[in-house]
This record gives C-alpha cells, structure tokens and sequence, in this order.
C-alpha cells in the first residue's frame, strides 16, 4: 500500500486593501506555487445608529406604511459561589407590530 502526504496551507495576509495569499500543495512532490496579489474593493461606509429599547417602543406607522420592529437583548453570566456554578441568562424581547407594543421576558 502507497502512502502519501497531502499538505494544504492557505495564509492570507490582508493589509488596506490588497490581500496576498499562499498556497502550498505538497502531494507526490508537486508544488503550486505562490498565487498572484489581488486587490479587495473598498466598501461604501454606512452610518447605522444605535437602536434602544424605548426608540422601538415608540415607533409609530405613518400615511398608511406598515410597521413591524422588534428589538431582542440577551445575557448571560456565570458565577462561582462556595464552589458552586450559579448561571443567570436574561432575554428581553420587545415587538412593535404597527404601534402595538408587546413585551416579553424570559430569565433563567
């Protein structure tokens, strides 16, 4: 029985906007060789501000739009008391279906 040896190595190096990557692929003693530069374009930069809970609770449908918003929070943390793991997760779901606002709460 043959025996061989397959070796894949990807690294890429991404720096600004140009993104080298190296390829070496060792199988019964062929190389490929080092591939080409290539330039990654630049992506337009978009201004998304914060969303809280109450800027959901407070959306209101106008001439006649449709308004759907839903705003999900969850934590989770873990603490050692007398060497016992307590865990605690809390979810907060907020939904905004054309004005009516409802309000869930799940803790753990």
């Amino acid at each position: 029985m043959r025996s061989f040896s397959l070796v894949f190595l990807i690294a890429a190096c991404i720096g600004s906007n140009k993104v080298n990557v190296m390829a070496q692929f060792d199988f019964f003693g062929i190389t490929i060789p080092k591939f080409t530069e290539f330039t990654v374009p630049t992506l337009p930069k978009i201004n998304i501000p914060p969303i809280n809970p109450n800027t959901v609770k407070n959306m209101k449908p106008v001439n006649g739009e449709s308004l759907n918003a839903v705003f999900v929070s969850s934590t989770s943390s873990q603490k050692n008391v007398d060497g016992t793991v307590q865990n605690t997760s809390n979810v907060k779901v907020i939904n905004n279906s054309n004005g009516n606002v409802t309000e869930y709460s799940f803790k753990n």
